[in-house]
């Protein structure tokens, strides 16, 4: 049901699914590869930054306590990979080192919102981390 309403306006689904799998390791094995699969295509996909918090949401889905959940992690990756022009954005030349330093100075991160540059690269860099925690040979992928 919640996932039904995944790129409404106004409604936080992406918070709802967070919440509904939080250290909940039944419910994240069950639909975690799914919901992985499906933020990243219908949301990262279609709204790139402005619903940067959904890669918040996916943490959850990676780690259950302090279990890191290697299957999950490597489909977050391998998602990371392919939709890596949006999510990786700031990751990948000088040039995007130096935009990320610029945004930075400017305080972009306290006067943008959730919908800044900067927050969407901080929410990628909190998946990453948690992507590669433990033994994890999938985060070695980007």
């Amino acid at each position: 049901l919640v996932t039904g309403l995944l790129g409404l306006e106004g409604i936080d689904t992406e918070g709802l699914l967070g919440s509904a799998v939080r250290d909940n390791l039944e419910a994240v094995s069950r639909v975690g590869k799914k919901w992985i699969f499906r933020l990243f295509s219908e949301v990262i996909g279609k709204y790139g930054r402005k619903r940067a918090h959904v890669m918040d949401a996916m943490v959850f889905m990676m780690k259950c306590g302090e279990r890191a959940l290697k299957d999950n992690q490597a489909t977050v990756m391998s998602m990371f990979k392919k939709y890596d022009s949006i999510v990786g954005r700031f990751m990948l030349s000088d040039e995007d080192w130096d935009r990320r330093i610029e945004l930075m100075r400017q305080d972009e991160h306290v006067t943008g919102g959730a919908g800044s540059e900067l927050a969407f690269h901080l929410s990628a860099v909190r998946l990453l981390y948690t992507a590669s925690e433990g033994k994890n040979p999938a985060a070695e992928v980007y």
